[in-house]
């Protein structure tokens, strides 16, 4: 631009002639535009290329980035409709990352699967659980919170998106049964079942109980069932979710969703 200023005048006859305090740093004006505006520039160019290379490491934390898979605990505790809410993942996923790491990981997981942001110390504080072997609840934002089991971590969804629960339903001659968080009850396979086991009619479908004890599978020996649910990973606010099916003797119990055929 300043050749074709220059040969503007040329082209008429004149000669161009240039203001000698241009070149003058002395003055503010030319010691803005020979120091300043140059360094500015720079400092754009710098400020993009960091911008740039924050992006690349952007999409590669995305990359990275794990997610929360489906509940493997559904079946036991959730209608069809809430079966996919929140998830868990392996502990393993954030073995041997640096901590910030780890805390921005899990908080892009997070924001995936609730669509709400995690605070940044809650996230640290997680991942220095996960660096020290702890277990227990972390509370995140809108109700939702993560449980750090001995292998996996839990993210829990609040009661509220879970809706009601369960209540109790006694099988009559129906098909199916409703229950009042929205799960359905195979009701025919559950009697054939309880006919085959030897429970006694009514069967009632409830809530799970203190007290209550189940065999979990053919051939295996009944046992309390809140030692059982532990082991099958049910996270402990879900656990009063549980439904079993009681005979008339009340002694019992099936629980519902740990049979192939017969998961509410």
């Amino acid at each position: 631009h300043r050749d074709e200023l220059r040969r503007i005048p040329e082209r008429v006859g004149l000669a161009f002639r240039e203001d000698a305090t241009n070149a003058d740093t002395s003055r503010a004006r030319a010691a803005v535009r020979h120091g300043l505006v140059p360094l500015l520039g720079s400092a754009v160019e710098a400020i993009a290329g960091l911008a740039r290379v924050r992006g690349r490491l952007d999409d590669a934390i995305a990359r990275r980035a794990p997610r929360f898979e489906p509940p493997s605990w559904a079946p036991l505790t959730r209608s069809l409709a809430t079966a996919e809410l929140g998830g868990e993942l392996p502990r393993r996923a954030f073995a041997n990352l640096d901590p910030a790491l780890g805390a921005e990981l899990l908080g892009r997981a997070v924001v995936v699967a609730t669509g709400e942001p995690a605070r940044g110390e809650v996230l640290r504080a997680i991942v220095a659980d996960f660096a020290a072997g702890g277990r227990g609840r972390r509370d995140l934002a809108a109700g939702w919170s993560l449980e750090l089991g001995a292998s996996r971590v839990a993210l829990l969804p609040p009661d509220a998106l879970l809706g009601p629960s369960p209540g109790s339903a006694r099988l009559d001659g129906s098909a199916r049964v409703a229950l009042a968080d929205g799960r359905v009850v195979d009701a025919d396979g559950l009697r054939a079942r309880a006919a085959a086991r030897g429970l006694a009619p009514p069967v009632l479908v409830r809530a799970i109980e203190p007290g209550d004890r189940a065999s979990l599978g053919p051939g295996r020996p009944t046992r309390a069932l809140a030692r059982s649910v532990s082991e099958l990973g049910v996270p402990v606010p879900e656990r009063r979710r549980l439904v079993v099916a009681v005979d008339a003797s009340g002694a019992n119990v099936e629980l519902l969703g740990s049979h192939p055929t017969g998961a509410a």
